[in-house]
């Protein structure tokens, strides 16, 4: 929960504006454009830290003012933004919202989760590195077979003895981006037991898919 106090400590601050705090003008809620700008901070916000977005607040930290949203309503308004997250973004973004009244103004406080992303290992579900996270959605679309196929999977001998990519027909994975950002005792245990090597991936491909 979001208090008065903190709101006036965010607009007392020389760097008002942070990685954590946006302030926009409550016109954006207005415009037919600004559902698009609205999603893309809160996915912003999500991708990183998380953080809050200050609805009627001006650029340079003052209150945009009174009854800005009672034109249509604040339980309207937030409408809007929660449609924004369950529809214009995916994965869905949580963020909670809080109306909040000043003598100075009216404040809807938009609170955006950071989003967590997990990869289940040997030691269990470990959180994802950027790199490993960057190839798992650079491979996300579904591969097309148009036939019958057998699962492949290739070694290279002057490797570290863990699978390389995976191949299938009309497509292929290369895992080595992924593999080095694993925990060293990860690999040393995938490369010890490879019917743990040959479960790790395929599970990896299916969370993929």
């Amino acid at each position: 929960m979001t208090t008065k106090n903190e709101i006036y400590r965010i607009l007392k601050n020389i760097d008002k504006e942070t990685l954590y705090v946006e302030f926009k003008k409550s016109m954006i809620l207005k415009n037919p454009n600004g559902i698009e700008e609205i999603a893309g901070e809160i996915i912003a916000f999500a991708n990183r830290y998380g953080g809050k977005l200050l609805i009627g607040i001006n650029n340079d930290g003052s209150f945009e003012g009174k009854g800005i949203f009672d034109d249509r309503g604040i339980d309207q308004y937030k409408n809007d933004i929660e449609n924004v997250c369950h529809n214009n973004i995916s994965p869905i973004v949580e963020c909670t919202m809080e109306f909040m009244q000043f003598s100075e103004g009216d404040v809807l406080v938009v609170e955006i989760k950071n989003r967590i992303y997990r990869i289940k290992t040997s030691h269990g579900t470990r959180l994802t590195s950027d790199r490993q996270l960057q190839w798992m959605f650079t491979y996300l679309k579904d591969p097309d077979f148009i036939y019958k196929f057998g699962l492949i999977i290739n070694y290279f001998d002057d490797s570290i003895q863990i699978p390389y990519f995976i191949g299938q027909p009309k497509c292929s994975f290369n895992y080595l981006p992924f593999v080095q950002d694993l925990p060293e005792d990860d690999i040393k245990i995938l490369k010890k037991d490879m019917d743990k090597t040959h479960a790790f991936f395929l599970e990896i491909n299916l969370m993929r898919l």
